[in-house]
């Protein structure tokens, strides 16, 4: 079959005479290109006409022979007094509005006039030719002009198989093939008559363009919800992943201290506190709830803060031998030790007893505020009991960090999620089956490699595991080609970073990829799958056992 361009059904063409040429020219020999309503300019005339555009309706190109314009009429056609003719209703013929030969004719010298110009060959090594076709006709009689000879019109005889279309085109073209001229041909057809552009943007283009616009909408909305919200003391604020939670935390942070007052912004993921809240600004005091607990006791005496006892009891110190110790030193705080305001992000990861113990370090009458997300629960079997604080409530429903592919992604996930998105731009969530964990590092490693093969910088990729390490596809990987594979936790490396879901918990990554995702495995349920995939700001890619099901 001929190579056809436009590739089209030839139904959708319009006018029944170029209907049918396409449809027999599709069945020319391989070695033809067909080329279908090919537009062109002629740069003499553009003075006159700077805004023309011309066309012809057919090219056909053969490499041993060369090309050929051809101008499909239509009807009964009379040539006489030097004027084409057509028959049109009531058996009258009426002069043609443009006469085909030079249709065709002024194609084919302005098709060669732009080969000469973007080859830079002064000859064309083929034949080049002019036609035309009268695909109703079925006789030819009387003389034709000098401009056009009797082998140069094709007729309804020669549209009736594509052997007979072939013949006609050879005897066109004089009735004999030359020599093969595919370098030429090749030419004539990438940078004239069917050449390829892209209008494209990188990745990184893209990415960088997420930014702003993500900035953009989260600094107005950030400013929206502290004005609404400025004489409110005591409130939580309850939104899902990607509504900007930390955000308004830190800034609701930096408002307080520039009042002069000491605030205290904590949270439970020691990789928050450290990489993401603001560290040396006056007045903030930045750091994980441990660490503060670890601190007070110091400052206390109490030597034996850190924990020395059996692994099992780990939880049990954390959750409650180590909050109560820190109880019994509150009376010997000194007042530069507590705080006018505090702050607690990603407030659902607390006890109820935390908070309490939170609010007693607090002067009077103290300002309080929890940010929450109760689908984002991934440390504890008893949620804090949010409703159990006589404080005001804000609801946040606009999704700032993510996608709306990926907004609409977390709502498969958590079905009751209902988050507006205004971040329109990024690709489909891209997910993947595999059946053992080669495979799934082999799927992986390609996707990685391919990212930033197309100029994807490392550090922008987080690999976010539903196991540590040893126990995950990556065991034993420390780079992917000859880039790094970063598993320190520090959100801010240059290199692909790996981690946790739960220790990534609160942070953020352009491009996530969720790996180890299986049905049978307590830290990959729903909640687990729902705060890694909040992760991804842009892109998401999510490799599931092939059993799993969103």
């Amino acid at each position: 079959m001929a190579k056809m361009i436009p590739d089209v059904n030839p139904m959708t063409i319009e006018n029944e005479g170029e209907r049918c040429f396409y449809t027999i020219a599709m069945d020319l020999p391989a070695e033809y290109t067909v080329l279908y309503g090919y537009k062109y300019g002629e740069d003499h005339e553009a003075a006159q006409a700077p805004d023309i555009i011309w066309e012809i309706d057919f090219i056909v190109v053969h490499p041993a022979m060369g090309f050929v314009t051809i101008e499909v009429k239509q009807g009964d056609v009379m040539y006489r007094d030097g004027v084409f003719h057509e028959l049109k209703s009531r058996g009258q013929y009426q002069a043609m509005k443009k006469d085909p030969v030079k249709q065709a004719s002024d194609a084919m010298y302005g098709v060669l006039h732009q080969y000469q110009e973007k080859s830079g060959e002064r000859v064309f090594p083929l034949k080049i030719k002019y036609a035309l076709c009268f695909p109703d006709s079925m006789r030819l009689s009387g003389n034709m002009p000098e401009a056009l000879g009797r082998e140069c019109v094709l007729l309804e005889e020669h549209l009736t198989n594509p052997e007979a279309l072939e013949e006609g085109l050879v005897a066109v073209f004089g009735g004999k093939r030359g020599r093969q001229e595919p370098e030429a041909c090749r030419l004539l057809l990438d940078k004239v008559l069917n050449p390829r552009f892209n209008v494209f943007a990188t990745w990184e283009d893209q990415l960088a363009a997420f930014h702003w616009n993500a900035e953009k909408v989260l600094t107005e909305e950030q400013s929206r919800i502290l004005e609404e919200t400025e004489y409110d003391k005591r409130k939580i604020f309850l939104g899902g992943a990607g509504t900007g939670k930390t955000f308004l935390a830190m800034e609701k942070a930096r408002m307080l201290a520039a009042e002069g007052k000491r605030v205290l912004l904590t949270c439970f993921n020691i990789n928050l506190a450290r990489y993401v809240f603001p560290q040396e600004v006056e007045g903030i005091k930045a750091i994980h709830f441990h660490g503060l607990l670890e601190e007070v006791l110091r400052s206390c005496g109490v030597e034996e803060a850190f924990f020395q006892g059996r692994s099992g009891e780990l939880s049990l110190y954390y959750d409650r031998m180590m909050p109560d110790r820190v109880l019994e030193c509150l009376d010997y705080l000194e007042d530069d030790q507590r705080f006018d305001a505090m702050i607690i992000d990603e407030g659902q990861d607390f006890l109820n007893d935390w908070v309490a113990l939170l609010e007693m370090m607090l002067r009077e009458p103290g300002e309080f505020y929890i940010f929450a997300d109760p689908d984002q629960n991934l440390f504890r079997k008893q949620l804090i009991n949010l409703d159990s604080f006589p404080v005001s409530r804000h609801k946040l429903t606009l999704n700032l960090r993510n996608t709306r592919r990926i907004n609409h992604w977390l709502q498969k996930v958590i079905p009751g999620l209902k988050l507006r998105d205004r971040l329109t731009q990024g690709p489909e969530v891209q997910a993947f089956a595999w059946k053992t964990p080669e495979e799934e590092l082999t799927l992986v490693k390609k996707e990685i490699t391919r990212l930033v093969s197309q100029g994807v910088k490392p550090r922008r990729i987080t690999v976010l595991s539903t196991h540590r390490k040893e126990n995950s596809s990556f065991k034993d990987v420390t780079h992917i080609k000859e880039w790094a594979l970063d598993d320190s936790g520090n959100p801010r490396s240059d290199g692909i970073k790996f981690t946790t879901i739960r220790k990534f918990k609160g942070l953020e990554s352009d491009i996530a990829f969720l790996i180890g995702v299986c049905p049978d495995t307590p830290v990959a349920s729903p909640a687990d799958v729902y705060v890694g995939s909040s992760r991804a700001r842009f892109m998401l890619y999510v490799f599931h056992r092939e059993d799993w099901r969103v």
